[in-house]
């Protein structure tokens, strides 16, 4: 994707390098790869956020998201006790307020 990341061989390249350099580039290459999940995700629209996102994007404390779990419209429950927050939901649910 244009990128200038170089995958490293594990056996060898990693080995050759001192630590400080050879953790810049896993670095590097984790933030290369969440970058791009996180493109692809947006550019299918909808995506879910965990608790701590969604903390962050709204600005209010996690206690005060579960305890308003169940009246917020871009909550979902996804398993017994596991809740995921529709970010297109937020949204617009946001520019309602």
């Amino acid at each position: 994707m244009g990128n200038n990341v170089t995958k490293l061989h594990p056996d060898t390249d990693l080995a050759r390098m001192d630590v400080t350099e050879a953790f810049k580039q896993l670095f590097r290459e984790v933030m290369a790869e969440q970058s791009e999940t996180r493109a692809n995700s947006q550019s299918r629209g909808d995506y879910m956020l965990t608790a701590k996102e969604t903390c962050t994007l709204l600005k209010m404390s996690k206690d005060w998201l579960y305890r308003n779990a169940e009246n917020l419209p871009f909550t979902r429950r996804i398993a017994p006790g596991s809740l995921r927050f529709s970010y297109e939901g937020i949204q617009k649910w946001l520019k309602t307020r």
